[in-house]
């Protein structure tokens, strides 16, 4: 199991609600229609779930709470769990909430709130003690996220799980949560020019080559071209969400213009030339064909083939990609687009430590192929994906 403490966090988002919900799956339990006692106090709330259960007081998490939860937590998984280590930063959250059930005192759930932007919210972490699964608790626990969620001024909540995860999935349909797009966890490790040339991949054509030598680093004045881009897309499927680690937001123009302040967005740009945009990989930058037109302060929709949103860099997972995207050609070749795309992205994380790439591609056959024909593989077994839930919360 990957140690890195990202790719932890956002595991419970599939793994963590497999294990700690999965014997909750099919019961009367989960019935929304359950009455919910709320008290005066927003941070505190009480659920009567049925006259064979008990009360699940659920509250706002304080200091003691942190040993009780700790040791029912540590064994979660085979390896243990990470919620040791993101527990303070969790509770010390001014804007999102750490809620804990608990019953005659003791504290045997815990639940947490991210606000990923002021209109956005997170649902993650949740933990039962595993002598108190299967009472329907994870379905107290997911409502009383989205009554904090609209506490806290949110138009939309969203979660995410496993696509095996069908206790959590019905539980999220039942409270109104519908399910917008599924992504799948892929990582390569970098690739060097000497290293590329190795596997064979620059021998499938000139004109892949090429492509690598023409992906640029846009700009902020390139905003207008990109956003059309990504409204034109054919993965409609994705909802026009950005991955950062394992959480998922709306992609907004000011998110994009932010990305391109900070030369995080790459775009594959066909038959055109830039010279004030620097080449992604210098490397592999040479002289434009005489057919290329000449262009000047900006690009045009038309030109962008492929296009990347890098979401950051991180001490385990290298190279992070919040998002792809690419324009259907004309002439069939957008697999040779997206081939050279995933490359792009290998070849420039050679730089970093550690030298790999990690994204969460969307659930599209055309891109996992590509991407899988340059050397990435997938973070989870075959066929497992990542499904994305979201509930709005205007009035």
């Amino acid at each position: 199991m990957n140690s890195n403490t990202d790719f932890m966090r956002n595991s419970d988002d599939q793994a963590e609600l497999e294990d700690n919900a999965a014997s909750s799956s099919s019961n009367a339990e989960l019935d929304p229609a359950t009455p919910n006692s709320q008290s005066s106090n927003p941070g505190s709330r009480s659920s009567v779930l049925s006259p064979q259960s008990s009360v699940l007081h659920l509250r706002d998490a304080i200091a003691a709470d942190k040993e009780p939860i700790l040791e029912f937590c540590h064994q979660t998984w085979d390896w243990g769990d990470y919620i040791e280590f993101v527990w303070d930063e969790w509770f010390n959250d001014p804007r999102g909430g750490l809620r804990v059930g608990e019953l005659n005192g003791r504290p045997v759930g815990v639940n947490k709130l991210t606000m990923l932007t002021p209109q956005e919210g997170w649902m993650e972490g949740m933990r039962l003690h595993p002598d108190y699964r299967g009472r329907g608790y994870a379905h107290q626990f997911m409502a009383d996220m989205v009554l904090l969620a609209k506490e806290k001024g949110a138009q939309v909540i969203r979660l995410a799980t496993g696509s095996n995860n069908v206790p959590i999935q019905t539980v999220a349909k039942r409270l109104g949560l519908r399910k917008v797009a599924a992504f799948t966890p892929y990582n390569a490790e970098s690739l060097g020019i000497a290293a590329l040339q190795a596997e064979g991949k620059m021998e499938l054509s000139a004109a892949v080559r090429q492509r690598l030598g023409q992906f640029y680093i846009l700009e902020p004045a390139d905003a207008g071209a990109v956003w059309q881009h990504i409204e034109r897309s054919p993965l409609r499927s994705v909802a026009r969400l950005y991955a950062d680690g394992w959480a998922w937001a709306e992609l907004t123009n000011a998110k994009l213009l932010k990305r391109l302040r900070d030369h995080q967005v790459v775009a594959r740009l066909g038959g055109v030339f830039v010279p004030t945009r620097r080449s992604y990989l210098p490397q592999l930058a040479e002289a434009q064909p005489e057919s290329a037109q000449l262009k000047g302060v900006s690009v045009a929709v038309e030109d962008i083939n492929a296009l990347a949103v890098i979401s950051g860099v991180d001490n385990e997972a290298g190279l992070e990609v919040g998002y792809v995207d690419y324009a259907e050609q004309p002439d069939g070749s957008d697999d040779d687009e997206l081939e050279a795309l995933a490359l792009a992205l290998r070849l420039s994380a050679s730089s970093l430590s550690p030298a790999r790439v990690s994204l969460m591609l969307p659930n599209e056959a055309a891109l996992e192929l590509a991407f899988e024909r340059a050397g990435f593989s997938r973070d989870m077994e075959e066929g497992y994906t990542m499904f994305v839930f979201e509930k709005q919360l205007q009035d």
